[in-house]
């Protein structure tokens, strides 16, 4: 691993998820060896720097989303790494797409591990097969198969600095241990808005939450980029316990996380920050997998509609059918009932593993009956 270059760019979520693999990988270096990771944004830059703290021979690249950006800017990068002369390269993020393929080829490391694909297969010796397993262990793999030396310490989890915490408490007015923190975040990013619940649902369970208990406390959080959508959410609550939060520094996001009871996000980086600062989690699945790109987290629950047509999301079917029933169909009874079970400590035994459909369009009828569970506390029963 004299040069090694780490290919982490499908966003934030996908960053966290891979946090072992790049911790084994930066542990995994001797003196004059370097490790170049390439990463979406800076906000993805920040993650990765924190989780790679203390560790020399390092260095953090943003390249943008590698599928949106031209020919000739992927050419030019793959040059450039060329000339880096890599003994090693990792794609965990790397697609079906024979652009990441030709990327992969073109710059030439002595090993280059990639998914398995029709293409990958024909230019590749070392590639990593489609699983049944969540992204974290999946993304491991790619050091198995490299023949990185393991490590037993290596986590999820980040670690927040007493200043982010600080200025965590900061946007929590008044903040206090007696108080029930419950954190919302409805984006996504505005390319899959289709994951989304509905922001009347979410206005709809702040206002509940609100009403059974004076100490509880809502805040509502969004990257910069969504804070209209923030607005919208909060817009004419009449209530001094709740708050918008948004936040440039995704360590001080994070470290609010920490300070929350519960955090209620669709499938977005939101639910895999929240696991991984140790808050629990209500994650609300429609059109992807939860048990592949769930929370990797024992403090969540996973709630789903379990109609027959989801999930859908695939390779080339990354928008979705344009009418995500499979998340309207969520009512705000069942996710309030879901909240209220998860501040009582009740969590999902297991993250359910759901097979992709070949689905285009919506189908209302479940997979089998009985497909959506029934919550086994009342809400009635369970205090805040």
């Amino acid at each position: 691993m004299k040069r090694a270059i780490l290919l982490l760019n499908h966003g934030l979520g996908d960053v966290l998820m891979a946090l072992p693999l790049l911790r084994r990988c930066a542990r995994s270096l001797r003196p004059g060896n370097r490790l170049l990771i390439l990463v979406k944004s800076a906000t993805e830059r920040v993650v990765v720097r924190n989780a790679c703290a203390g560790i020399r021979g390092i260095r953090i690249l943003c390249i943008g989303h590698m599928l949106s950006t031209s020919r000739f800017a992927t050419l030019k990068l793959a040059l450039w790494l060329r000339r880096q002369r890599p003994t090693l390269f990792l794609l965990p993020h790397a697609s079906e797409r024979i652009q990441m393929t030709l990327l992969a080829g073109l710059v030439g490391a002595d090993v280059t591990v990639v998914p398995r694909s029709r293409f990958n297969g024909l230019l590749f010796r070392d590639t990593v097969p489609k699983t049944t397993q969540h992204k974290v262990p999946y993304y491991v793999r790619f050091a198995d198969v490299a023949g990185v030396p393991d490590s037993a310490d290596v986590d999820t989890r980040l670690k927040i600095s007493d200043a982010s915490r600080q200025r965590a408490n900061t946007l929590l007015p008044g903040w206090r241990a007696s108080q029930t923190w419950i954190g919302l975040s409805p984006g996504s990013g505005a390319a899959e808005a289709h994951k989304r619940w509905p922001v009347a649902y979410y206005r709809s369970l702040a206002e509940r939450l609100l009403e059974r208990d004076s100490n509880v406390r809502v805040a509502v959080f969004g990257s910069p980029a969504e804070r209209e959508l923030v607005a919208e959410l909060t817009a004419d609550l009449e209530s001094s316990r709740i708050i918008a939060i948004s936040q440039d520094d995704v360590m001080v996001t994070a470290a609010a996380y920490s300070l929350c009871a519960c955090i209620v996000s669709g499938c977005s980086g939101s639910v895999h920050l929240a696991a991984a600062v140790g808050a629990p989690v209500v994650g609300l699945y429609g059109p992807t997998n939860p048990g592949f790109t769930g929370p990797h987290a024992a403090k969540c629950r996973i709630v789903r509609a379990g109609l027959r047509c989801s999930p859908c999301y695939r390779l080339g079917f990354g928008r979705g059918c344009g009418n995500p029933v499979c998340m309207s169909l969520l009512d705000v009874d069942r996710v309030e009932r879901e909240v209220l079970l998860a501040l009582a400590g009740r969590f999902t035994s297991e993250i359910p593993w759901c097979e992709t459909t070949r689905a285009r369009k919506p189908d209302l009828r479940l997979r089998e009956p009985g497909d959506k569970p029934a919550s086994d506390l009342e809400p009635e029963e369970i205090q805040v």
